[in-house]
């Protein structure tokens, strides 16, 4: 989860100009992406739902999925007693597992992109590429 970026929208539209995800793109992908990927991404930030299990999700990556079920019950209580008026319904493990299983499979296959489009950009084309790339992660 992407927890510094404000995401805002003003009159319906994104106060932060959505090309700016883009910049770190691989420049073969990035028409696709803006094309048929881009809205999507940028629409899951304003649904309570799928922010709490992107960030429950995390613990999977991050080694800890044990501690899940447990956030998943307090979550689904915040969910109940704290804006029950959103009607947001209970969020499962499953469901979270899911996420994290398609979520893993979509970051392996950006990140192996992007060291294509770094080594395309700095032995081929011989110029400088703007972005550090992170070592392997373990997920």
């Amino acid at each position: 989860s992407d927890t510094s970026t404000p995401m805002l929208r003003k009159n319906g539209m994104e106060a932060m100009e959505g090309e700016l995800f883009l910049n770190s793109t691989p420049s073969f992908l990035r028409f696709l992406i803006k094309a048929f990927f881009i809205q999507d991404v940028l629409d899951r930030y304003y649904d309570l739902r799928l922010v709490i299990i992107d960030l429950l999700a995390n613990f999977f990556k991050e080694q800890l999925p044990k501690i899940i079920p447990r956030l998943i019950k307090r979550v689904n209580i915040f969910l109940k007693e704290e804006v029950s008026e959103f009607q947001i319904d209970p969020i499962t493990f499953i469901e979270v597992q899911k996420y994290y299983k398609s979520d893993k499979m979509i970051w392996v296959i950006f990140q192996k992109a992007r060291r294509i489009d770094r080594y395309i950009k700095t032995k081929l084309l011989k110029k400088n590429y703007d972005f550090y790339l992170p070592e392997k992660i373990k997920r």
